[in-house]
């Protein structure tokens, strides 16, 4: 969940950083788009580091969320070096101007999240441990750390039995 959350706050850093490139961030300047390849240069950064986040999310691949915090962070990188720039440069600087370096971080941030958020789920294709059965007239204790919780029915027949902890119960859904 966290990877999603993380995805969802690197997209608003990325919706940010696109609307900086068609406003006037000086007044009575051009929008950013007047240096083409500096504005594809973000566009490409905030879109792609969100396409990698989207992709781990969707496939748990801690890789992908590595990749895509990489480029939040390269971006937010840029992002506050051309602000430190263009701040030396220039008068009259309006609040547009401040989409790009907040956007950036907001970019990062998310990045991050989404990156850390994968420690807390379990990757994809991974089903928890489920003990076996005890046999009639005796309980069998489960290994350590299987939490309670519905599973498989380990005597088949296609339903699910619930693990208390340490034995399974006698009812079973589906």
């Amino acid at each position: 969940m966290l990877s999603w959350i993380g995805s969802a706050v690197a997209a608003l850093g990325a919706a940010l950083i696109i609307a900086w490139l068609w406003v006037k961030p000086f007044e009575g300047g051009s929008t950013n788009w007047h240096d083409k390849s500096y504005a594809i240069y973000y566009l490409l950064m905030a879109v792609s580091a969100v396409v990698f986040l989207v992709i781990s999310a969707i496939t748990r691949v801690r890789g992908f969320a590595l990749v895509g915090m990489v480029i939040a962070l390269v971006t937010f990188g840029s992002s506050v070096d051309t602000l430190v720039f263009l701040l030396g440069q220039f008068e009259g600087v309006n609040a547009a101007f401040w989409l790009q370096p907040i956007g950036g971080l907001i970019l990062a941030a998310g990045g991050i999240l989404a990156y850390v958020g994968h420690g807390f789920e379990p990757a994809l294709g991974t089903e928890p441990v489920v003990p076996e059965r005890a046999t009639a007239g005796r309980e069998e204790k489960a290994p350590a750390g299987v939490p309670a919780g519905w599973y498989p029915d380990p005597a088949g027949g296609g339903g699910q039995r619930y693990w208390d902890g340490s034995r399974w119960a006698d009812e079973t859904s589906g």
